[in-house]
């Protein structure tokens, strides 16, 4: 072999080794840059959850007032939603109350799907609460046996699911019309369930240890109390339910609010003027506030116990939040959008299109961390 025989070769096989090694540090590339340029988009610090008519939840940042997420659900008309303690994850329930469906938020997506139905056996929930833990989930059912020739309603009944198994613990009979389930802020083994009355439920003797009572007050002279409770206490654990009351004496009929602290389990009833459809109500922050919708949104001085302000809506719309430091309005419920209103002026802010409806659903406020 000459000299420049080999000086070629040498050549060839520098010019190979370069190209292997462009080839290697592309394929490095390949995996590397789809990492860095898709990597999840970081948690908000609040967000606006919505459920519509058809099979999405919409995921609303506070910060920006933009869609964060839109989330296909497997069943239809997502309805009640209960964020976990960290507000990573949402439990809906979904497809006429038969389903509950778990939503990772980070994900964008539903990582799981409870169905505690089975042949013959319909299984409805009414009523959902989530362990701080995030292990359980707490719910109200009816069971509906589907005989041959009929069917049969059970008693309601308070369940314990595992998250993970699906494995069921029956706590204790309810009664009709409990609707909603809350926990504590602060004994993670008391259970509140809101009907036609309060119950308040020790997790573990598995008793209702009080019962608050309002629709079925019998005191004579008193009357009784129509309570309507929505899950919007998220910024200060105080319930607000819109009420309406005859007085027994005079028979003239009053419209008002009811806050229930879920921390002390005090209650402060409070008549308002001739009764007003409200479907729902929130809380400010400060405690000094509250905001009620239907066809008008209605602003109330807590510590005046008065109305202070009535402003028209476009529409009917059912559901009313409140962001956490107070400033901003968020109202839906009954049009393909969310309407952003300022807490103090009552301006209309911003409207943000849904692609759907939102008949029948509830606002959360979430905070991930």
């Amino acid at each position: 072999m000459t000299i420049q025989s080999l000086f070629g070769s040498l050549k060839r096989c520098c010019q190979k080794a370069t190209y292997v090694l462009a080839f290697a540090s592309l394929c490095v590339a390949e995996f590397c840059l789809p990492n860095a340029l898709f990597a999840a988009e970081p948690l908000p610090q609040e967000l606006v959850a919505i459920g519509t008519i058809g099979r999405n939840v919409v995921l609303e940042r506070t910060d920006t007032d933009e869609v964060f997420a839109q989330i296909a659900t497997h069943g239809i008309a997502p309805r009640e939603m209960v964020p976990s303690a960290d507000g990573r994850f949402l439990f809906v329930i979904t497809e006429g109350r038969s389903l509950v469906e778990v939503i990772d938020i980070a994900g964008k997506k539903v990582i799981d799907t409870i169905d505690l139905s089975s042949p013959g056996r319909t299984v409805k929930f009414f009523g959902l609460a989530v362990n701080p833990q995030g292990d359980k989930i707490f719910v109200n059912v009816i069971c509906i046996d589907r005989a041959r020739d009929s069917v049969h309603a059970e008693e309601p009944q308070i369940w314990a699911v595992d998250r993970t198994t699906h494995k069921v613990t029956k706590l204790l009979q309810s009664f009709l019309g409990v609707h909603l389930l809350i926990f504590s802020p602060t004994n993670a083994r008391v259970l509140y369930a809101f009907g036609a009355d309060i119950y308040v439920i020790d997790l573990d003797t598995r008793q209702i240890v009080k019962t608050i009572r309002f629709q079925s007050d019998q005191v004579p002279g008193v009357g009784s109390v129509s309570i309507s409770c929505s899950p919007l206490f998220d910024q200060t654990n105080v319930l607000s339910c819109p009420t309406q009351r005859t007085d027994p004496i005079t028979q003239r009929e009053f419209g008002g609010l009811l806050n229930f602290d879920l921390v002390t389990a005090q209650w402060d009833q409070m008549d308002l003027g001739p009764p007003v459809m409200w479907d729902t109500a929130v809380v400010s922050p400060d405690l000094t506030r509250a905001y009620a919708v239907w066809n008008e949104l209605y602003v109330v001085d807590l510590a005046q116990r008065r109305v202070m302000t009535v402003k028209d809506l476009p529409m009917t719309e059912g559901s009313v939040n409140i962001s956490r430091d107070g400033k901003k309005l968020y109202v839906s419920d009954g049009s393909p959008s969310i309407l952003i209103f300022d807490a103090n002026t009552l301006n209309l802010v911003k409207t943000v299109a849904l692609p759907e409806t939102t008949a029948n659903c509830e606002l959360r406020v979430i905070h991930p961390r």
